[in-house]
């Protein structure tokens, strides 16, 4: 007779893992909100760390650091200049294989391209 078959263990994943289970909710007026979500910017940590960390001096986990309005803009820029360059070699796919590329999607792709590049050297400033 064959052994009946046997679960497998199961793996813990996402919410199972987490350390932080419990919740704590309150109201607070508009101006209040607005003050504590300033405070949590400049401290640059969102606002769970933030209150996290005004409520509990030594927290057991780590603070979430929240990414520079820097860092978010060059990760939209580097998504743009992806979308922009996967259009360009299509394109030029295209005029490998000896197929007639309309002018103008080539223009506007390169149009594109170059405004990004603008957009780039705009937030990193004048070179030393």
């Amino acid at each position: 007779m064959t052994e009946p078959a046997r679960a497998r263990p199961r793996i813990r994943r996402g919410t199972e893992t987490r350390k932080r289970y419990r919740r704590i909710t309150f109201r607070v007026l508009e101006d209040e909100y607005l003050q504590v979500e300033a405070a949590a910017s400049e401290a640059g940590l969102t606002l769970a760390s933030y209150t996290r960390r005004r409520a509990v001096p030594e927290p057991a986990t780590a603070s979430r650091r929240r990414p520079s309005v820097e860092v978010i803009a060059l990760v939209r820029l580097q998504a743009e200049l992806n979308r922009i360059g996967s259009n360009i070699h299509q394109l030029l796919r295209h005029v490998s294989f000896g197929r007639l590329v309309d002018s103008d999607e080539l223009h506007a792709a390169f149009t594109g391209y170059r405004e990004a590049i603008e957009a780039i050297k705009a937030m990193a400033g004048p070179l030393p």
